[in-house]
């Protein structure tokens, strides 16, 4: 076995999370970042084989499926998602999270702001 890491980079994904109720209505969007260290088997890496690592499209659609239940706080999100990913795949043994909120209704002028969280296996 080999530690390997999944990187997911800037998935758009529009979603309705934000402590105003027009935020929850309308919706935004948001930028995931993941960083998701695993335990890559040899089937993997020496024989081309899907079973030997964590199938990112899976990733992919449970983050989505997440993004879609609406939260006040983008830090119930975070929580959310990584505690779904880290129940969903086992061979995950740590994640890096973050969701940002692109252009949020603030009185400033910010290309975005997030929440980052990390989670590991005891």
């Amino acid at each position: 076995m080999t530690t390997a890491t999944i990187c997911i980079d800037s998935l758009r994904i529009h979603a309705r999370h934000g402590a105003l109720p027009q935020e929850r209505i309308v919706g935004a969007w948001f930028s995931v970042q993941l960083q998701a260290d695993f335990l890559c088997s040899p089937s993997a890496y020496l024989h081309d084989r899907l079973e030997g690592t964590v199938n990112y499209a899976s990733v992919v659609a449970c983050i989505q499926e997440e993004m879609q239940t609406p939260s006040a706080l983008l830090e119930h999100a975070v929580h959310r998602t990584g505690n779904r990913l880290m129940a969903e795949f086992p061979q995950i043994t740590r994640i890096s999270l973050t969701i940002t909120k692109e252009n949020p209704p603030l009185n400033a002028q910010c290309g975005g702001i997030g929440v980052k969280m990390l989670f590991s296996r005891a």
